[in-house]
């Protein structure tokens, strides 16, 4: 099995529990991977039978792009996505950083790590 990765998208989005996060929006940071077989991709060098990344560029930026309270939240909805639109995915990880979030004191990212199989998410996909 083979991962693709799509890493350090940085998008300014409205993530955060304060009203000035969801105006201003934070500097988040993202790096996405997908785990699936793509012996077949690699044999026909056709991208409809792959994971396509920038389909999973847009996938981040919609969801990033919503008001949303927790990192948690926002990268639970983007591996949702993302096992919904290819369904040969069969695991996906998530880092999401939040950069300088304002909190009192000097820390450079507030970040999280979401790794789920399609297995754990088949109730919710």
């Amino acid at each position: 099995m083979n991962w693709i990765f799509l890493d350090g998208i940085e998008i300014k989005a409205p993530i955060g529990v304060g009203e000035e996060e969801k105006q201003l929006g934070n500097t988040i940071n993202v790096d996405v991977g997908v785990f699936y077989d793509f012996t077949i991709a690699s044999r026909s060098d056709n991208i409809d039978q792959t994971v396509d990344y920038a389909e999973l560029y847009e996938i981040v930026n919609e969801k990033l792009s919503q008001p949303t309270n927790l990192l948690e939240t926002v990268s639970m909805e983007i591996l949702l996505d993302i096992f919904r639109r290819f369904k040969q995915v069969e695991q996906a990880k998530i880092t999401i950083r939040k950069i300088s979030p304002p909190i009192n004191g000097q820390v450079q990212q507030a970040r999280i790590l979401l790794k789920r199989s399609r297995k754990d998410l088949k109730d919710l996909l």
